[in-house]
C-alpha cells in the first residue's frame, strides 16, 4: 500500500471517528440538559469545559511525535519510555490544574442536591 492510499485511509478513519464522537457528545448534552436543572447543567458545562481544555496538555502532539521516525527516535524502547514519562508528567500537571480550579469554586457539581432523574 503506497503512502497516498494510506494517508487517505487514515484521514477517512479520523474524520469518521471525530464525526461519531461529535454526535455522541451532542446527544449526551441534550439528554443532560433535559435531566438536570438549569443551574446544575450550567455548573456541569463549566466543569466539562475545564476538563476538555486541560486534556489538551497531556496529548499535546505526543502521539504523532512517537510515530515519527527520525534518527533520534530509532530506539523504540527509549522513545516509548520518554513518551510514557512525558505523558505521565503532563497528565499529573493537568490533574493538579483541575483540582486547583475545583478547589477555588464555592460550588461543586458532585455535592449539589439539585440533580433529578
Amino acid at each position: 500500500m503506497n503512502l497516498v492510499k494510506r494517508s487517505i485511509t487514515s484521514a477517512s478513519w479520523n474524520y469518521s471517528v471525530n464525526f461519531i464522537q461529535f454526535g455522541i457528545t451532542f446527544v449526551r448534552q441534550v439528554i443532560l440538559a433535559r435531566l438536570l436543572d438549569i443551574e446544575v447543567f450550567g455548573i456541569y458545562s463549566y466543569k466539562s469545559s475545564i476538563v476538555f481544555l486541560t486534556i489538551m496538555f497531556p496529548n499535546f502532539g505526543l502521539g504523532s511525535a512517537l510515530l515519527n521516525r527520525v534518527p533520534e527516535t530509532e530506539d523504540l524502547d527509549q522513545s516509548a519510555a520518554v513518551h510514557f514519562t512525558l505523558k505521565t508528567i503532563l497528565t499529573g500537571l493537568s490533574g493538579i490544574i483541575f483540582i486547583f480550579g475545583e478547589s477555588t469554586n464555592k460550588e461543586c457539581i458532585f455535592t449539589s442536591r439539585e440533580i433529578r432523574f
